[in-house]
């Protein structure tokens, strides 16, 4: 009877453990989506996928993506248009690319890319 009582709880908990992680990662999912919406709805829109693509670079995350966050509010604004935008974040890195080649001083990489965004807002690429 010990052993029948032992093989059905064994079943029963082998069988919840699929049913655990099911609803885990449905958990995992919706919390993911929140803070997407979160992020990009204070942010800008896709400041979650830049951030997700630089994940485990420090460096970029701190130096790159505020720069990002900036042109993707700027593009969700009206301020800018996505092609502009897209055009920045690619300015973005290369000023990035530039700094870390010891070219140009982490002063000039900055100066550089808020005269771009400046030079963006005064602009009407968007309207």
């Amino acid at each position: 009877m010990k052993q029948v009582v032992i093989a059905l709880m064994s079943v029963f908990l082998l069988g919840s453990c699929g049913t655990i992680q099911k609803y885990a990662k449905q958990g995992m999912d919706a919390a993911e989506k929140a803070a997407e919406n979160y992020v990009d709805k204070e942010t800008g829109s896709g400041t979650f996928d830049d951030t997700m693509k630089m994940k485990g670079d420090t460096d970029k995350t701190q130096h790159l993506l505020p720069f990002y966050a900036t042109v993707n509010k700027m593009c969700d604004d009206k301020k800018i248009d996505e092609k502009k935008r897209d055009e920045l974040k690619a300015q973005f890195d290369s000023y990035y690319a530039e700094w870390k080649d010891g070219k140009i001083t982490e002063a000039e990489y900055k100066k550089n890319c808020e005269d771009a965004i400046d030079n963006a807002e005064n602009t009407d690429t968007a309207k």
